[in-house]
């Protein structure tokens, strides 16, 4: 019985190296810009572990690279469902919403994700954009200055607040 537990563990380790490899994989191959390869990686790596958050983020942001907004947010919504506490799926998921002009649904994963992690700044600057989109000018001014407290000379805050003033 040891023998077996033991075997299958170093099974489960291989496994996940092996899933592991294939999200390097796809991982290089975005920096490359090499997107749709990148897609089959990741999603080679994510079948072997379809229930690893790692697999699932990797899988939406290879997804969004490659324009495909809906598969990243279908992707990222079973990663929230799996793990409603953990960050950045929110913050992927955003960023597709915003990708596919669905701006409601992009804020709402702004304001949970930058509630979940306050001092991302970058995060706090994409939420005030999407703000702007809405064409809730007020906010947006609001947030981009709270972005600059942080990074007072975070250029494109710096324009956003102007332009959202005009």
């Amino acid at each position: 019985m040891v023998q077996r537990a033991e075997g299958l563990i170093s099974l489960f380790y291989l496994l996940t190296l092996y899933c592991v490899a294939h999200w390097n994989v796809g991982y290089e191959l975005l920096k490359q810009k090499r997107y749709e390869e990148a897609l089959v990686a990741m999603q080679r790596g994510t079948a072997l572990r379809p229930k690893l958050l790692q697999g699932m983020v990797y899988l939406g942001r290879a997804q969004r690279m490659a324009r495909r907004p809906r598969d990243a947010i279908a992707t990222l919504t079973r990663a929230i469902a799996r793990f409603p506490k953990v960050a950045v799926p929110y913050r992927d998921r955003a960023d597709a919403y915003s990708d596919s002009g669905q701006w409601e649904k992009a804020l709402a994963d702004y304001d949970t994700y930058v509630a979940m992690v306050p001092r991302d700044l970058e995060a706090a600057y994409w939420r005030a954009n999407t703000l702007v989109r809405l064409g809730r000018h007020r906010e947006a001014i609001a947030a981009y200055s709270r972005v600059l407290e942080g990074r007072p000379r975070h250029v494109a805050a710096l324009e956003g607040r102007a332009l959202a003033h005009a």
